[in-house]
């Protein structure tokens, strides 16, 4: 019983020094790291024991061989412990992402946040009929990074058509930072027909290019 007890206390003591090295590590990843959790958080996946990144976090027991597939690739897991640390970083990291352009959003980019909270969409669309400037649309594709909004796209009567999608983070703060108000609707549709093209091209709206 008495060892039973040590070998608890040391596997609890090495899972909590393990948590405090991945918390600490997680801000000063490489890229190349941090796209190796990013696809291994879902699910197991195949790799390449030589790509940059897997070596190293396998050596640290980030992540782990559980099927040699070749000489060089095997099918990795990403350890529990990681998973749930690498889940709440990434979380956190772009709550701050989107708190930040929230604080330093440039008029385009609030331009095209109206979208969202206006009763009948202005431009941009074909019930409007009018064109939406291309400063605004350019705004508001780099929004889908920095807010984190969803974007799909298809055809109606051969224009290309965007739907823009708000989550639900986003959406709280920019109702309680900017607009003051729930947004009148969660998705936006765009008719590229009515958006225009950008001044090296010539101009014009992108549908028609």
């Amino acid at each position: 019983m008495q060892n039973d007890r040590k070998a608890r206390i040391k596997r609890e003591s090495d899972l909590a020094s393990f948590e405090k090295k991945v918390r600490t590590s997680l801000p000063h990843l490489k890229p190349t790291e941090l796209r190796v959790l990013r696809e291994l958080v879902e699910s197991e996946q195949r790799m390449d024991i030589r790509r940059e990144g897997v070596s190293w976090l396998s050596k640290s027991g980030w992540i782990s061989k559980i099927h040699q597939a070749s000489a060089t690739e095997f099918v990795f897991q990403l350890s529990p412990v990681v998973s749930q640390l690498f889940i709440e970083f990434e979380e956190n990291r772009f709550k701050e992402m989107v708190d930040q352009t929230i604080s330093n959003l440039t008029e385009p980019q609030r331009e095209f946040m109206k979208l969202f909270w206006q009763e009948s969409i202005v431009h941009g669309t074909r019930e409007s009929q009018n064109l939406m400037p291309h400063e605004i649309y350019q705004a508001g594709s780099g929004l889908v990074t920095l807010l984190g909004l969803s974007k799909s796209e298809w055809r109606e009567d051969g224009h290309l058509c965007e739907r823009f999608v708000l989550n639900d983070y986003a959406k709280s703060r920019l109702e309680s930072e900017i607009f003051g108000m729930p947004p009148v609707r969660i998705e936006a549709d765009l008719n590229l027909e009515y958006v225009e093209g950008s001044r090296a091209t010539g101009g014009g709206a992108r549908g028609r290019i």
